[in-house]
């Protein structure tokens, strides 16, 4: 099942991979991430439709201030 992985130095980022969790799943839309995103963001792409994955990377950008 293909999977998305996204980590980053959290020091430098000033952003915990909790808060990230925290915060896409509570924005809108709500992302929800794999529960296993303890040291990294994992996105279940499979489950996207059409266009979906153009607002996952949006919010994306969003959260981690890109």
């Amino acid at each position: 099942v293909p999977h998305l992985h996204v980590s980053w130095n959290e020091a430098t980022l000033g952003k915990t991979v909790a808060a990230a969790v925290k915060e896409l799943r509570e924005g809108r839309p709500s992302i929800e991430l794999s529960p296993r995103s303890r040291e990294e963001l994992i996105f279940a792409v499979w489950m996207l439709q059409p266009g979906e994955d153009r607002t996952v990377g949006r919010r994306l950008k969003q959260v981690l201030g890109g």
